[in-house]
């Protein structure tokens, strides 16, 4: 979505490495803080893994497909919801990584993304950008930058960002 927004002219280089520096930073410090974990989960809908989540005190972190979506959140939580998704028939494999990313854990990142955001430059877009945090094409550059700090600790809506990139073009481009 930075890049995005950068090949889209709606910041500067450096602005673009600033605010990504900063989120950075900020996720990392609540990395320290929480030791969180996420994992893969297949085999189960999108609302049997929220009622585990909510159970487990954990939440969806990813839906990157019907059949594939992403839970995140502390070590005990995601190792209890493992245990009862794959009681329930569900495959749920651990990710290596190094938090609770898109959970409510990174909520602390918030402030100093918000203020470093909200202090930068942003212009309007040349075509829509679709924020991976609803799946919503936005030219408004408030309402950009507000969905770029709204992704920090709310799930990746990837499947419905996939379905709105397909309502507006009919050619991709994959760039690794």
């Amino acid at each position: 979505e930075f890049s995005a927004l950068y090949a889209n002219k709606s910041y500067d280089f450096e602005t673009g490495l600033r605010i990504v520096s900063i989120r950075a930073k900020a996720m990392a410090e609540c990395e320290k803080q929480n030791l969180g974990k996420m994992s893969a989960v297949f085999g189960s809908s999108e609302k049997i893994i929220e009622k585990v989540c909510k159970k487990a005190d954990c939440q969806i972190a990813n839906i990157n497909s019907e059949s594939q979506i992403v839970i995140s959140g502390n070590d005990s939580s995601i190792l209890l919801a493992t245990q009862m998704l794959k009681e329930i028939g569900s495959k749920a494999i651990p990710l290596k990584v190094s938090g609770a990313f898109h959970s409510k854990l990174m909520s602390k990142a918030r402030p100093a993304l918000f203020n470093t955001i909200h202090d930068s430059i942003f212009y309007k877009p040349i075509c829509p950008i679709v924020s991976n945090y609803d799946g919503i094409a936005r030219l408004d550059v408030d309402d950009i930058k507000n969905a770029l700090i709204k992704q920090i600790d709310n799930p990746v809506q990837w499947l419905k960002s996939v379905h709105t990139l397909k309502e507006l073009s009919s050619n991709f481009i994959e760039i690794g």
